[in-house]
C-alpha cells in the first residue's frame, strides 16, 4: 500500500505543478492580449484537468473511492499527454531555415515528466483495480446443531 500512496503522491505533485504552470501561463497571456473566450470559460479550460488529477490522487491516498480516483487520474493524464503531444509531433518534421532553434532539453524534461506521470497512472490503476480474492478465501465451517 506504500507504493500506491507514493504513486498517488507523485501524481498529486504533478497536478499541483500543472496547476501552477497553467496559472503562470494564464497570467502571462492575460498581460499580452485579451482572451478570445470569456474569462470563466478560460479558467475552466485551464484548471479542470489539474483539479481532476489532484482530486483523483487525493481519493487514492485517502483510500476513499480509490477506483473512481484512478479513473479520474487516467483521464487527467490522458489530457496532459494530449496537450503536450503536438510539440513532439512537430519535431519529426525538418526545421525551416529561418526558424529559431528548438529547445530540445526543455522538451526532453517535459517528455520525461509526462511519461513518468502516465506510467504512474497506469501502474496505480493496475494496483487499485485488481479484483479482490477475498471471497475465494476458505472460511471456517458452520455447525447447524
Amino acid at each position: 500500500m506504500v507504493i500506491t500512496k507514493a504513486l498517488a503522491l507523485w501524481l498529486f505533485i504533478v497536478g499541483v505543478i500543472w496547476a501552477l504552470v497553467a496559472a503562470w501561463i494564464n497570467l502571462l497571456m492575460s498581460g499580452i492580449s485579451t482572451p478570445i473566450v470569456s474569462y470563466w470559460l478560460l479558467l475552466v479550460i485551464y484548471f479542470t484537468a489539474p483539479f481532476i488529477l489532484i482530486v483523483g490522487a487525493t481519493l487514492v491516498m485517502a483510500r476513499w473511492h480509490s477506483r473512481i480516483g484512478t479513473f479520474l487520474i487516467l483521464a487527467a493524464c490522458a489530457w496532459l499527454t494530449w496537450l503536450v503531444a503536438p510539440d513532439y509531433i512537430d519535431l519529426l518534421h525538418p526545421k525551416p531555415p529561418l526558424q529559431a532553434p528548438r529547445p530540445y532539453l526543455f522538451l526532453g524534461i517535459i517528455a520525461v515528466f509526462v511519461l513518468a506521470a502516465d506510467a504512474a497512472a497506469v501502474i496505480l490503476f493496475r494496483r487499485v483495480a485488481k479484483p479482490s480474492n477475498q471471497a475465494l478465501q476458505p472460511t471456517a465451517g458452520r455447525s447447524n446443531v
